[in-house]
């Protein structure tokens, strides 16, 4: 096999800017991802729950606190787990060009800005490695990831997490092992950049530099010296001001990976499995995954038979790995943890796999997945074995089609809007709001969520239940019993959500519900 050709970065951006076919279309993969991120964003009325109603109102507060002219507080308040302040600052703008607090103007901020940056980062890297015709491969590869597409359509730092691996990345390979000044430099900016995005940054990038240094970063030591600095000027006074949030998070780690407080077996097969599971069944389905082992396939082969290796496929094997069995080992075990190792993954299939046929394949699996995930046409189907696991990563299954993405979400959901019930409630007078304490507090009907996007973006005053009076809004749920009214709204569990006016009012609805 012979060894792919890399395009210099010099020559790739010269092709970018003329926008030659490979690159327009990159770019279209890139403007549509993001398009139907916004169409998703004003389309589902679902609310956040779990992690990205954590993550909402992290930048709910950080919007307050600027509000209040405290300009340091979103940098320097520690939180658990901690997190750098860059994504939840996108969605403060998102707030600020909406004109108040709103959930879709957050997400929709935070895909406009990293759903570029990463389509534009995947392009580029690729072209190093392949040219552009493997920059377009690894681009189609992660924006057809299903796991990816799910994450777009939530209020979480895993996108912009994955998007600034991927532009370190892409930066480092273009560096020529740190040979050239410039990308050794922007990529110490970026690596800084994608720590105040998350910390674990670093656990997808040692690899990566590891190797690089060891094939000839070594012999440029003060461009490797520039990229550090860069690095430490951005990172380390967060680190700083937040050290003792990183040192517990540090000391979970440890506890982690030696099994102290897991709810796993670290060291064993079964551990390190689930993760191939999650892979094949959620994060690339099987036919991008057998793409991917055809790669690993050809670089096997290669290695036996003595082969020239592609370029920097090793740097991207080590980072793969390194990445994999850290977040294995230190990490709480979560399918979206591995998304940063997508991009080597897909760097690897774009320098390994030259053959057109390949393009096609990964193109015809990105709208594949684009249109299950976004749209939900249809039902998952699957490969099983005996004894298959239908819970959890679904061991022994192996998923081909799957409209259910990671979180679960079929399609926008537009039967429970609870944004559109407050804005209703305020158009028909009422002005306070208490969560009925009998309804049962659970992920459907999220009392402290409720009550909080009551008060920012329904413009309802949360109150005691025993405080309403005349007019005021309490907010009921649980499953309809015979001859009830019907519910202004039915979640997707079956649960009925009305409306009582005062304290002890009849079930009723504002203007436009039921829905």
């Amino acid at each position: 096999m012979a060894t792919p050709v890399a395009v210099s970065p010099q020559r790739e951006r010269r092709a970018f800017a003329r926008l030659e076919p490979y690159a327009a279309s990159a770019l279209g993969a890139g403007a549509l991802a993001a398009v139907l991120c916004v169409w998703w964003a004003l389309t589902d009325t679902w609310v956040f729950t779990g992690d990205p109603a954590k993550h909402f109102l992290i930048v709910l507060q950080d919007y307050h606190q600027l509000q209040a002219h405290d300009w340091l507080a979103p940098y320097t308040t520690s939180r658990m787990p901690d997190y750098g302040p860059i994504t939840h600052l996108v969605g403060v703008l998102g707030f600020l060009v909406h004109g108040g607090p709103s959930i879709d103007a957050a997400l929709i901020a935070i895909d406009l800005v990293f759903v570029p940056v990463l389509a534009y980062a995947l392009f580029r890297g690729g072209a190093v490695v392949g040219g552009r015709r493997a920059g377009l491969v690894a681009c189609l590869f992660v924006l057809g990831a299903p796991i990816v597409i799910s994450q777009m359509h939530q209020v979480m730092v895993d996108v912009p997490l994955t998007a600034m691996v991927a532009l370190t990345t892409w930066l480092l390979l273009a560096s020529g092992d740190f040979a050239d000044r410039r990308y050794a430099v922007a990529a110490g900016v970026a690596a800084g950049a994608g720590f105040l995005v998350k910390d674990t940054t670093l656990i997808y990038l040692v690899g990566l530099v590891a190797v690089m240094l060891v094939r000839g970063g070594r012999r440029h030591p003060a461009n490797v010296a520039l990229a550090g600095g860069a690095f430490l000027v951005l990172a380390a006074p967060w680190f700083v001001v937040h050290f003792a949030a990183q040192q517990e998070l540090l000391n979970g780690a440890g506890t982690i990976a030696d099994g102290t407080t897991s709810d796993r077996s670290i060291w064993t097969l079964q551990n390190f499995a689930w993760y191939g599971w999650a892979l094949v069944n959620f994060q690339l389905l099987l036919p991008l995954t057998l793409v991917l082992l055809a790669a690993l396939g050809v670089l096997a082969r290669d290695v036996v038979r003595r082969r020239p290796l592609p370029r920097y496929a090793p740097e991207l094997l080590a980072a793969a790995v390194v990445g994999y069995v850290l977040q294995a080992v230190f990490l709480t075990q979560d399918m979206r943890y591995t998304m940063p190792c997508l991009v080597f993954a897909a760097l690897l299939v774009a320098g390994t796999l030259r053959a057109r046929a390949v393009l096609w394949i990964v193109a015809a699996a990105f709208a594949v997945n684009t249109i299950a995930v976004t749209f939900g046409p249809g039902s998952r189907a699957a490969i099983s074995l005996p004894g298959a696991d239908t819970h959890n990563v679904l061991a022994r299954q192996f998923t081909l089609y799957s409209p259910d993405g990671y979180a679960g979400a079929a399609a926008p959901e537009r039967s429970v809007d609870y944004v559109g019930l407050f804005t209703a409630l305020r158009r028909d007078g009422a002005r306070r709001f208490a969560m009925d304490p009998h309804s049962e507090d659970v992920p459907e009907f999220p009392h402290s969520l409720l009550t909080t996007l009551a008060d920012n973006i329904g413009g309802l005053r949360p109150v005691a239940p025993r405080d309403l009076r005349r007019g005021d809004a309490l907010l009921v749920a649980h499953i309809p019993l015979p001859r009830e009214p019907r519910p202004c709204m039915t979640t997707p569990e079956g649960r009925g959500v009305w409306v009582v006016r005062g304290a002890r009012g009849a079930f009723t609805c504002p203007p436009g519900f039921p829905r």
